[in-house]
């Protein structure tokens, strides 16, 4: 996978857009074809969402059937678009991301305290990060561990590229240093989407009881930091980012049009 990884981050970068998306999707539909245990466990979670009861016609079976297919696409997709970000020049990815509603991200770091923003795996993840970095802002990810080393060098190296910080987890060094971030007002992104270390807590999710990350509550907790919570999706024509805190939304248009 390593030296996959390394012709890829010279390949890809070459190819046109277009041909990105067709790759993107056509080896995302050999992925669902193959990895019969990941297909399955992708299906079992998205009945959780779509409801059993999608099962019951041939149209919801279609859905679902074409849901999940979509889900291998978008990951193949986001790996892709990952090792042509070092490519991509600043007024590249300043340019293609609009932003609406910001006044509330400034409305969150104006209280002083940090801001925790609480995220999952989907959509442009890779772009937005960078335009966050690019346009100021101090954002630090914290990443598990792989059972390759390579491979997560190789990843933080794209992923640091315009600035973001990358923070391996492990030990109670990555801890200190996300408090002394949140302290320092800085911006922590956390995915919530997975438990990856530390504590987690059984709660009902989609009807069913589910281990859920808890660091971020006890973060905010803890720091008195802002939680934000946004969510990514690409759409035919852009790519479109929601924060949400308690009080206040943040919307964020990424302006794709297929070039990214």
């Amino acid at each position: 996978m390593y030296y996959l990884f390394r012709i890829a981050i010279v390949v890809v970068p070459r190819l046109p857009n277009w041909l990105i998306w067709a790759i993107g999707h056509a080896a995302g539909l050999i992925a669902w074809l193959v990895a019969t245990k990941a297909r399955e466990q992708a299906t079992e979670n998205m009945l959780h969402v779509l409801g059993p009861q999608i099962l019951n016609s041939n149209a919801g079976r279609r859905k679902l059937r074409c849901t999940v297919q979509a889900m291998f696409r978008y990951n193949v997709v986001n790996y892709l678009t990952l090792f042509s970000v070092p490519t991509r020049t600043s007024e590249q990815l300043l340019r293609d991301i609009s932003i609406t509603g910001l006044e509330h991200l400034e409305a969150a770091l104006a209280r002083g305290k940090g801001v925790i923003i609480c995220s999952a795996h989907v959509g442009p993840f890779n772009y937005i990060v960078q335009w966050m970095a690019l346009s100021g802002y101090d954002l630090t990810i914290p990443v598990e561990h792989l059972k390759d080393q390579r491979i997560l060098n190789l990843i933080t190296d794209l992923r640091s590229s315009h600035g973001t910080a990358i923070l391996p987890l492990g030990g109670s060094a990555p801890m200190r240093t996300i408090l002394q971030k949140l302290r320092a007002n800085k911006i922590i992104l956390l995915t919530a989407d997975r438990a990856i270390e530390g504590q987690s807590k059984e709660m009902p999710f989609f009807g069913a009881m589910t281990p859920m990350p808890v660091g971020v509550p006890h973060l905010a907790q803890r720091t008195g930091a802002t939680g934000m919570h946004p969510m990514a999706r690409f759409t035919e024509t852009s790519c479109h980012y929601h924060w949400h805190s308690r009080k206040n939304s943040v919307r964020m248009w990424m302006t794709c049009n297929r070039r990214l």
